[in-house]
């Protein structure tokens, strides 16, 4: 997934995580953003190439 995102010119990357009682995943994210309006921005353009997707704030 992160290899098409990529691809398609996105800044996408993957994170390993253990979520319990589940074992090991890997997330896969776009970008690092400015602000919450950039972010979804670029949601939007995920949207319109046929790819789902949410924006998370950070702490």
């Amino acid at each position: 997934m992160v290899a098409t995102l990529r691809d398609k010119g996105y800044p996408a990357y993957h994170l390993r995580t253990t979520v319990a009682g589940k074992g090991e995943w890997f997330r896969v994210r776009v970008g690092a953003f400015a602000n919450r309006a950039a972010a979804e921005t670029m949601l939007q353009k995920l949207n319109g190439d046929d790819m789902q997707g949410m924006v998370i704030g950070t702490q």
